[in-house]
């Protein structure tokens, strides 16, 4: 929906225990085009330990060049 006041929300949602909800959250970033989240992103394609995370996270940072 284009909503941009989620981004803190899907920011939290980084952190979460759950892998499916980081990859999620990394994909709404990715499709909201949230800027402001890009060195978070980084961090989480680099340091995360699932590997669907990662790649979510990538693909996120990619869409926002």
């Amino acid at each position: 929906l284009q909503d941009s006041t989620v981004v803190p929300l899907l920011l939290k949602a980084l952190d979460d225990d759950h892998a499916y909800v980081r990859s999620c959250a990394a994909l709404g970033l990715g499709r909201l085009r949230a800027t402001e989240a890009r060195d978070r992103l980084m961090a989480v394609m680099e340091e995360d330990w699932d590997q669907t995370v990662r790649s979510r996270a990538k693909e996120a940072v990619e869409r926002m060049r």
